[in-house]
């Protein structure tokens, strides 16, 4: 059987397994807060020449999906697709925790689809895509900015910035401290326009730490870059850019397109 989407359920329990030590650590600095919000993104390559049938079979596990909820109730993601045909499918989890239950849920669910059924669609999605990456994040509070009546959140996005930090080891404090500067510029701005910052806790090149803006569109999303600048001003724009740059060995910037038409929603959204 091909590894679609069930490697999904699969890095979930790595995540279980490798990050628990350190998100216990997180929560234990702070006990008297809510655990910060963790996703895993299970990321897919398509083929160019096959993306039509890349899309068709994602759209046939989501139909097999909601024609056997019972086996499978709590699973949803949204799909982040890239500029580079990567198809980024964003599950929310409580804590890695939710791994075994995601896990069994797969098994229910080729069960009850049948497992010739099931197979041939794994085995059809999987002749469309390259490789596939797994990552897990958890999201930064004290780094994150959401102004009171945002009017893009990501609730009504279909558009994110996505800014990707590649901290130098042993600068995790400072990163952490920089966020935090930049949310107190966006702050004493009063930017009515809101951000989330994640950092790596399961994957390839961390420490890394990323910074999520979302938009209508590609159009929404200059005008929301330009009026954040311009609220806190080119200089300490530039100055504050230098501070963050200071303390990474890498940064890229990507733009990605919300495709609800191919993204998971809870049972009975």
């Amino acid at each position: 059987m091909s590894h679609r989407f069930r490697a999904l359920s699969l890095a979930i329990a790595a995540a279980a397994l490798t990050g628990a030590a350190a998100f216990a650590q997180g929560a234990a600095q702070a006990p008297q807060m809510q655990a910060p919000q963790m996703f895993v993104i299970h990321t897919e390559h398509a083929l160019p020449s096959k993306l039509a049938d890349y899309e068709a079979t994602t759209k046939e596990f989501i139909s097999l999906v909601q024609a056997n909820r019972s086996a499978i109730p709590g699973f949803a993601f949204t799909v982040l697709q890239g500029e580079d045909f990567s198809y980024n499918y964003v599950t929310p989890i409580r804590s890695f925790a939710d791994a075994d239950g995601i896990m069994a849920g797969f098994d229910a669910l080729a069960k009850a689809v049948g497992g010739e059924k099931f197979g041939d669609l794994m085995r059809r999605g999987g002749a469309t895509y390259t490789s596939t990456d797994e990552n897990a994040f958890v999201e930064v509070p004290a780094g994150s900015y959401w102004p009171a009546g945002a009017a893009v959140t990501p609730q009504n996005a279909g558009y994110y910035q996505l800014d990707f930090y590649y901290v130098t080891p042993g600068y995790e404090d400072a990163a952490g401290e920089v966020a935090a500067s930049w949310k107190k510029l966006f702050e004493n701005g009063k930017v009515p326009y809101g951000y989330s910052v994640f950092r790596l806790a399961l994957g390839n090149d961390g420490p890394l730490w990323v910074v999520t803006t979302p938009a209508k569109d590609a159009a929404n999303l200059a005008e929301i870059n330009a009026a954040s600048m311009k609220a806190i001003g080119a200089e300490a724009w530039q100055a504050q850019v230098a501070k963050t740059l200071a303390i990474c060995r890498g940064f890229d910037s990507k733009r990605y397109t919300v495709r609800r038409d191919l993204s998971l929603p809870p049972a009975g959204k």
